[in-house]
């Protein structure tokens, strides 16, 4: 899952700034949710853009642990990098 996929980006270009996409969550409990949420803190992820296929519930709980550093992203979202 995205947690493999974020572990195995940290082993070729060290920190991760930013994961972005859908997640497909939805329909996963809270505590798997909140374990992957728990996951991307330990592996310091800086920001989050969870999209609508993550699923609204897992939305809100990516929301409420990374506060200004997640982005609610769907189509069209436009994001500047560090330094733009």
């Amino acid at each position: 899952g995205i947690v493999k996929i974020v572990k195995e980006a940290r082993k070729t270009s060290g920190d991760v700034y930013l994961v972005m996409g859908g997640f497909h969550l939805s329909g996963e409990s809270n505590a798997v949710v909140q374990k992957i949420v728990d996951n991307f803190k330990r592996l310091d992820v800086d920001k989050v853009c969870p999209c609508h296929c993550t699923g609204d519930r897992a939305r809100e709980l990516f929301l409420e642990a990374y506060g200004e550093n997640c982005i609610l992203g769907g189509v069209g979202t436009r994001l500047e990098g560090p330094g733009e």
